[in-house]
């Protein structure tokens, strides 16, 4: 690409949002394996513009405002610390591009690939966002967002998880475990699958322990004819806390039991919740 010379026009001009539009729109026009690299070099130089053109250091962005890049490949591109407005990438791909505090006003993203996409720290507001094609790997931690038509409960979700993960970073490790456990608190499945675990775990260690530290209580059974499917019994009782029909006898098995109970209150007390305030949502 041509060396940039710049618009003799402040940054609060007309012609600065223009000329940065301008540039992007040519970085678009290239051939697709030429795009993004072609934009980054474009990118460096603009922003060294900003610097020479602009005193303000919080003004110096570039503005990327009313440009139609429908339907494009601009995946991989990066927008970190732009201003776009009234911006149009519906059914684009934007696969792994960058928006590091960036801020998107009154653009339009519907249908779009952004998988891989990275919005740390970006500010959305009145942004279209319907139809979203996004993965695990999609950083929705917005600093600020406010989206411009309702989009599906699942992207909300995402985004208010993203968000909560974020802010988690350095909390204290027991507030760390729990978010983790639960999913950010929205995960019944892995707290049930968690809970699962536990009773197996458990059951697959009393297995392994002498049946000379059990007891068996009413009944002819004796402790050591007892089976897996007998301890996976125990394992289930002791996590709810029920009226064990097998027992420990030594100071190892009351620990482990010990243990698997104060677990199973936990973690009946996290599901419990989690399913109350998905009743309480609806």
């Amino acid at each position: 690409m041509r060396t940039l010379e710049g618009p003799k026009t402040p940054l609060a001009s007309r012609g600065w949002q223009e000329y940065c539009t301008d540039i992007l729109r040519e970085c678009v026009a290239l051939p697709e394996v030429n795009r993004a690299s072609e934009w980054a070099d474009a990118r460096k130089q603009l922003i060294q513009l900003a610097k020479a053109l602009i005193n303000t250091p919080n003004e110096q962005r570039i503005i990327i405002a009313d440009a139609h890049l429908e339907n494009e490949n601009i995946k991989d591109f990066d927008f970190r610390f732009c201003f776009l407005t009234r911006t149009h990438f519906n059914r684009s791909n934007l696969r792994n591009c960058q928006f590091h505090y960036a801020i998107l006003r009154n653009c339009f993203l519907n249908h779009v690939d952004v998988r891989g996409t990275n919005f740390e720290r970006a500010a959305i507001s009145g942004t279209d966002m319907t139809g979203l094609k996004y993965d695990w790997h999609t950083n929705f931690n917005f600093i600020d967002w406010e989206i411009g038509k309702l989009m599906s409960p699942q992207l909300q979700q995402r985004i208010e998880r993203d968000r909560l993960i974020a802010a988690n970073r350095n909390a204290p490790f027991f507030i760390w475990l729990l978010n983790m456990l639960t999913g950010y608190g929205y995960s019944i499945g892995r707290v049930t699958f968690i809970c699962a675990s536990i009773v197996f775990g458990f059951a697959f260690i009393y297995s392994w322990i002498d049946s000379g530290h059990f007891a068996v209580g009413a009944g002819t059974t004796a402790p050591n004819s007892l089976a897996f499917l007998n301890f996976l019994m125990l394992s289930f009782e002791r996590f709810f806390n029920a009226s064990p029909w097998i027992y420990g006898t030594s100071p190892l098995t009351h620990s482990l039991t010990t243990i698997e109970t104060l677990l199973g209150l936990i973690g009946l007390g996290i599901l419990i919740t989690m399913v109350a305030r998905q009743v309480l949502k609806k």
